[in-house]
């Protein structure tokens, strides 16, 4: 249990606890419907100690019931968020760098993100590596997480407009500097 919920940290403690709850809030209409958990159902499950830990969790507590259906793989509604937000990252720093131009468009897909401009590409692999490092995940699960950006979370990117396509890629473009 933190100091916080023992009532012994300070307002900055709070005000994280707070951000969390309102992570809990902010995805439970993308955890309603069970692709998630049908992606992760070949994957191995955590112990019963994690689960417990994972329901003192505020994003846990906000994103109730829609979360319960991650739970078994020991997720919460942030660490979801947070494969967003590395696929995001990646990409922001790809367009950065001039690897994947953003200007005209990125296309992503199951295979790679693509630059429409200039044909470069970042791999799969380096996109489920990027989340498995910033959500803290096995591998197995980043790759999931990626797929689901790709059919469900992807009104949740902040920095890039993201369009469905026929073939189920998604083109973005930049919206923010």
């Amino acid at each position: 249990m933190t100091a916080y919920r023992q009532g012994h940290l300070s307002p900055l403690a709070k005000a994280y606890d707070d951000s969390l709850k309102e992570v809990g809030r902010m995805m439970k209409p993308y955890l309603k419907d069970d692709l998630l958990p049908k992606m992760f159902a070949p994957l191995p499950k955590v112990e019963a100690g994690v689960i417990k830990e994972c329901r003192k969790e505020p994003d846990f507590k906000t994103g109730r019931p829609e979360c319960e259906k991650i739970l078994p793989w020991g997720l919460t509604p942030l660490t979801v968020l947070n494969a967003v937000q590395a696929i995001e990252g990646l990409l922001w720093r790809a367009d950065q760098r001039g690897i994947l131009p953003a200007d005209e468009g990125i296309q992503l897909g199951n295979l790679a993100a693509v630059s429409i401009s200039k044909g470069n590409k970042v791999s799969f692999q380096m996109i489920a590596e990027a989340v498995e490092q910033f959500a803290h995940v096995d591998i197995s699960f980043a790759a999931a997480l990626v797929i689901w950006v790709l059919e469900r979370g992807y009104p949740l990117f902040r920095g890039f407009k993201a369009t469905p396509e026929p073939d189920g890629s998604l083109r973005l473009e930049k919206v923010l500097e």
